[in-house]
């Protein structure tokens, strides 16, 4: 069964791109800024390229996800001072990452809008400094692209072991069919949605083909007995939707999930989600994670 998670990783493209600004004034950021980043990419790329917009941002039918995703850094600071250099990764699935030219032209171009909220002033104004792809354990300047097995260790180990994901940012997955604050996941439900978000990218952006997705659902891996810990909070957060006019829940599970047992066929499958990004919102940063184990 991992035969066909191998086959697929080895034919699934993926691009991480870093891009670092620098601020060229004084400006107020807000704490999560994903929704902020999130905002500028969609606008920059939708006054220089309204083709590549339909492509990657807007809404399809079919539960056609968005075939890129937002991670950010560690970095909270909301005040910061004249040329200070922020940073942000947009991840790339599948054939988008052929359209990689036409993001990093959009971006360069849409520095001149600023980040951040309006003031009298305008906008925070930025300059883009430089523009690189992250690769496993290094960083290199350019476009470098992967594919998803260069991001995974597909040698599962005997015995028992532990692994522990850290909820870098709020991880949102429905419950009942609702996002529930007092939700925790087990290992196997984690799986799931990981799976789930595999095969809805592949099946859009990589190979539309029915015996590889109905093949990807039972290699799934099967779990021993293991424990579960769980050291999570809701974190609520609220952003301000141009589209609903108001503001509108944005929060999840932030803390750490760990698990031990019988466990190791789930590393694989643990990486690829750390990859990807898992649960809701992930073109607004939220489901990342760092994989310990």
């Amino acid at each position: 069964m991992l035969g066909t998670l191998l086959t697929l990783t080895q034919h699934f493209p993926v691009l991480r791109l870093r891009f670092t600004l620098q601020l060229q004034a004084q400006a107020q950021l807000p704490d999560f800024k994903g929704s902020m980043f999130h905002g500028w990419v969609g606008q920059a790329i939708k006054q220089h390229d309204e083709k590549l917009f339909y492509i990657l941002c807007a809404e399809h039918e079919g539960g056609q996800p968005k075939p890129y995703a937002i991670k950010l850094t560690d970095e909270h600071q909301q005040q910061w001072q004249k040329g200070e250099l922020l940073s942000f990764d947009l991840m790339l699935f599948g054939e988008a990452v052929h359209l990689s030219q036409r993001v990093i032209d959009a971006l360069s171009e849409g520095v001149r809008l600023g980040i951040g909220e309006y003031t009298s002033q305008g906008r925070s104004p930025v300059k883009l400094l430089s523009v690189a792809s992250v690769l496993p354990g290094r960083i290199l300047p350019g476009v470098v692209t992967t594919v998803l097995q260069d991001w995974i260790n597909t040698e599962l180990t005997d015995g028992q072991c532990e692994l522990a994901l850290h909820l870098k940012a709020p991880l949102r997955l429905k419950h009942k069919g609702a996002i529930s604050a007092d939700f925790l996941p087990e290992l196997y439900e984690l799986n799931r949605h990981i799976c789930r978000r595999l095969s809805q990218l592949t099946k859009f952006w990589v190979a539309d083909e029915p015996t590889l997705l109905n093949a990807l659902y039972t290699a799934q891996p099967r779990l021993g007995e293991y424990q579960a810990q769980h050291h999570c909070y809701f974190e609520n957060w609220q952003r301000f939707s141009l589209k609903q006019r108001a503001k509108q829940p944005f929060g999840g599970l932030k803390g750490m999930l760990s698990f031990y047992g019988d466990i190791a066929p789930a590393k694989p499958w643990l990486q690829i989600g750390q990859v990807l990004s898992v649960g809701g919102k992930t073109t607004f940063g939220l489901g990342h994670y760092e994989l310990i184990g």
